[in-house]
């Protein structure tokens, strides 16, 4: 199905250095992005920049890895093009935008989801003269509070993975999409980082009594958990991890209070 074209981006987070390698520099140092299915999500915030005193040709192009400790690779690099991902620079030529279109197949499975990948710039060239940078890239998609019956290739996602909190009580579903026993540990902006105590209040309902969650909980294979979250500090926003000692690692956007 076509995509709905979508300018701009939101909430992309940019480097305030500029990326150099042999004979190539480029900025952002790294992006975040956020894509709704069966859209098209496009940005130009890549930019390109020659620092020497002769032309050369740039290629620029999505590749299916990432250093960033679990989370998935993105499916499929068709999802992505960069136009164009071929530039000749002149000498010194600075501020030069390539444009990146992605494409997130238009499926409820593809809700809620954090995806990796990298955006490889290199100057044409054999050997030494091929180095390059790398920008790698993290793709959110929409969020919903939408269950799928069934997610083909999920481990444990989130349902909303984006929350903006209006009133003093809200909730997410996460769920165990595995065989395994998951056992999560939480944490605030990073994996296992302290903090979010001081800001939310998390709980689950057992009986019709709310319980608090302290540091960590467990998700039975195929299990859903319902998690309430009550701000305690305003404003604020962030990201909510939930990381394993397997290298599983999923987030929750938050945001609370006027910012």
């Amino acid at each position: 199905m076509a995509g709905k074209l979508v300018s701009g981006v939101v909430g992309i987070f940019l480097s305030a250095n500029i990326l150099m390698a042999l004979g190539v520099g480029a900025s952002p140092g790294k992006l975040e992005l956020f894509a709704t299915p069966g859209e098209t999500l496009v940005t130009d915030e890549i930019t390109l920049l020659n620092p020497d005193n002769f032309g050369k040709t740039i290629t620029i192009s999505p590749k299916l890895r990432t250093d960033q400790k679990g989370i998935p690779v993105l499916p499929s690099a068709e999802w992505v093009k960069i136009i164009p991902n071929k530039v000749t620079l002149k000498p010194l030529e600075k501020d030069v935008r390539v444009r990146m279109e992605i494409f997130v197949p238009d499926s409820q499975i593809y809700y809620n989801r954090n995806f990796a990948f990298e955006i490889d710039i290199r100057q044409c060239g054999n050997g030494a003269y091929a180095a390059g940078i790398i920008i790698p890239v993290l793709l959110t998609t929409q969020s919903s509070r939408h269950i799928p019956p069934k997610c083909p290739g999920c481990i444990a996602n989130i349902y909303p993975n984006k929350l903006v909190i209006k009133s003093h009580l809200d909730s997410v579903c996460v769920v165990n999409w595995t065989d395994d026993t998951l056992n999560f540990k939480i944490g605030w902006n990073e994996p296992e980082q302290i903090g979010w105590q001081q800001a939310l209040l998390l709980m689950e309902r057992i009986m019709g009594v709310f319980v608090p969650i302290k540091n960590s909980f467990t998700l039975l294979p195929k299990e859903k958990k319902k998690i309430f979250i009550k701000p305690l500090a305003y404003p604020g926003k962030g990201k909510l991890y939930f990381s394993t000692d397997e290298g599983i690692k999923i987030f929750l956007w938050l945001e609370w209070g006027q910012l």
